[in-house]
């Protein structure tokens, strides 16, 4: 989407593009937290968006965020693992999300996950939405370890969706905290 027709440009093709906004990021005291987002998908390998954390790394990220769209257990731990390592050779901690529907759809899911790799470099974001709407409840907040969570995405959306599509409304239908129903 362009709606104001700014001319193509390409973070990955040019490099005085990255160490400009390198440039404008330090000049403004301003610090990349994390590069969004990588997906674990069937038949691909993390290991072929080596380019694209070099990028982030490059731009002063702190860590990037992995979703994993992959149904095949052994395959998505396995992906998991290497996005991990992947990260850590590039010097950025990760991160894994859960979304409703998706193979870690729960915070029990992420967190598993979390515990399964034993690694202190990968730790969850939770995002409001999909905790909620992954039948998620307060208690289990509670319940979880505060170091496993590295980012917290707030924002609020009635409780059950009018549209259709779980990622339009993901994407361009989310409410400020309060103007839904999470209350």
């Amino acid at each position: 989407a362009n709606p104001y027709n700014f001319p193509a440009w390409s973070l990955r093709d040019d490099a005085g593009l990255r160490s400009e906004t390198r440039a404008a990021l330090e000049s403004h005291n301003v610090k990349l937290t994390v590069g969004e987002a990588f997906l674990i998908r069937p038949g691909a390998d993390i290991a072929d968006a080596a380019d694209d954390m070099a990028l982030f790394a490059e731009l002063g990220a702190e860590r990037v965020n992995g979703l994993t769209l992959d149904p095949d257990a052994d395959r998505c731990e396995a992906q998991i693992d290497a996005f991990i390592e992947l990260a850590e050779e590039h010097g950025l901690r990760s991160t894994l999300e859960f979304m409703p529907g998706m193979p870690v759809g729960t915070l029990e899911g992420a967190l598993a996950q979390v515990e399964r790799t034993g690694s202190d470099h990968l730790s969850i974001v939770l995002d409001c939405m999909h905790f909620m709407r992954s039948g998620g409840h307060p208690e289990q907040l509670a319940a979880c370890p505060a170091e496993a969570i590295a980012e917290l995405q707030l924002c609020d959306v009635p409780l059950v969706s009018k549209l259709s599509n779980y990622g339009e409304e993901a994407l361009h239908h989310r409410l400020f905290p309060g103007q839904g129903e999470f209350g």
